[in-house]
């Protein structure tokens, strides 16, 4: 791909989650319950790792305005805090630092919406991919935060990335590897040649028409899936 997302410090400090989890909103929610409201607007990003499709643990960071050189890392797993962390703050680490506010009520694209439009992309793309690691945090001046997800394969490698606003589900970056030259097609005359559509355009008419054109691609491979027991996912 011809250009990526650098992703911050803390996605190195994630281990590898099973399979099967919940969304990003339950988590906060079980942040909520274990340590009050109040967190919830301290909270600066969150993220999942290997999910297929919803990761099983969840990361949440907190800043807390007393200790700025920290940041506390909240492990949510099944809605429930599970530990907690200390990250110091290194000025060379892409380290999240905007509270994402009132998320709750800002929120209107959770993960397992986020996961459909990424997954719609990936179809489009032609991608095949294994896992999910999401990210949710404000970007430069981001109006809200956006959703940042790396398709990767089985063995781990990154194959591809999407940014998805968190307020409309819009596309704010896709990187994908080049597709395979398209041979040329026959010339044709005058009469019968059709207007050119720029390579991008499809995206451009996307959301509802083609999360339905593909919901039957979707549900099929699915079927594949679960008809191959857990024998391990097929993209």
């Amino acid at each position: 791909m011809a250009a990526r997302i650098v992703t911050w410090f803390w996605f190195v400090l994630a281990a590898t989650a099973p399979a099967g989890g919940s969304a990003a909103l339950e988590a906060l929610r079980g942040l909520e319950s274990a340590m009050g409201p109040r967190i919830a607007g301290q909270v600066v990003a969150l993220a999942g790792f290997d999910g297929d499709d919803q990761p099983e643990i969840w990361r949440l960071l907190v800043k807390e305005e007393s200790k700025p050189e920290v940041l506390w890392e909240y492990v949510v797993q099944g809605g429930k805090v599970t530990a907690r962390h200390a990250i110091k703050r290194d000025e060379a680490a892409d380290l999240p630092d905007k509270p994402l506010l009132s998320i709750a009520a800002a929120w209107k694209i959770d993960s397992p919406e986020a996961y459909r439009i990424a997954d719609d992309e990936a179809i489009l793309a032609g991608l095949s991919f294994s896992r999910l690691h999401y990210q949710l945090r404000f970007r430069g001046a981001d109006r809200a935060p956006t959703w940042l997800l790396t398709f990767v394969d089985a063995a781990g490698a990154e194959v591809g990335q999407v940014v998805i606003d968190s307020a409309d589900g819009s596309i704010a970056y896709r990187g994908f590897p080049a597709p395979p030259p398209v041979p040329a097609a026959p010339a044709v005359s005058s009469a019968g040649a059709a207007t050119e559509v720029p390579e991008d355009s499809v995206y451009a008419s996307r959301p509802a028409r083609l999360r339905g054109l593909f919901g039957g691609l979707r549900a099929r491979r699915e079927g594949r899936m679960r008809g191959a027991g857990e024998g391990g996912p097929g993209r």
